[in-house]
């Protein structure tokens, strides 16, 4: 073979590799990108085929915790939120939202929270403290504000590294127990 047929076999080849990459990123079904959640009519994905999955950039605002099991979780940017605190005592610490270090009225009151959510960014865990009775309702609002702050759904916060606990003070009778979340398998049911 001479040095023609060599570049000629070459561009073929890298223009089947090029064809194969494109078809794998795009699915192959010509179908363009939809954008999750969008329909067309009769309930069908927008842009006509199934929905098809591309690989994107991290969304700017967002972070990855590392899941219970393996894995990571992708979240809102909540360390960078005006609500959560950095712990000037542990480096690393975050309150995120209601913490013991202020007032949680605005207008000089020592109230206890309901709940204080502390993040330990280094183990990427949550210790959760419900601080007030009725203890379900307390966690339900607890369930609720995290998920909300995170951008995650309740799979993700059943995948979560967290503990949610009661002081001896609030339920002598749940003290000591991590309740878990509400709606995750093995939750303590209140």
């Amino acid at each position: 073979m001479n040095n023609a047929t060599y570049w000629i076999v070459g561009l073929i080849g890298a223009g089947l590799a090029v064809a194969l990459a494109v078809f794998l990123v795009f699915g192959g079904d010509g179908a363009s990108p939809t954008a999750p959640g969008t329909t067309g009519p009769g309930g069908t994905p927008a842009g006509g085929g199934a929905p098809i999955n591309v690989y994107a950039p991290p969304l700017e605002n967002t972070m990855s915790i590392t899941a219970q099991n393996g894995g990571t979780i992708l979240t809102k940017e909540f360390l960078r939120d005006p609500v959560t605190k950095s712990d000037p005592i542990n480096p690393g610490h975050y309150y995120v939202g209601y913490n013991n270090l202020e007032d949680i009225s605005g207008a000089g009151s020592s109230a206890a929270p309901p709940y204080v959510i502390e993040y330990i960014e280094r183990t990427h865990y949550f210790n959760v403290a419900l601080l007030q009775e009725p203890v379900a309702t307390v966690r339900q609002e607890a369930e609720q504000y995290l998920m909300g702050r995170l951008g995650i759904n309740q799979t993700d916060m059943c995948r979560l590294k967290y503990t949610v606990s009661v002081p001896y003070s609030v339920s002598p009778f749940y003290a000591g127990t991590s309740l878990g979340w509400s709606f995750c398998p093995g939750a303590t049911q209140l």
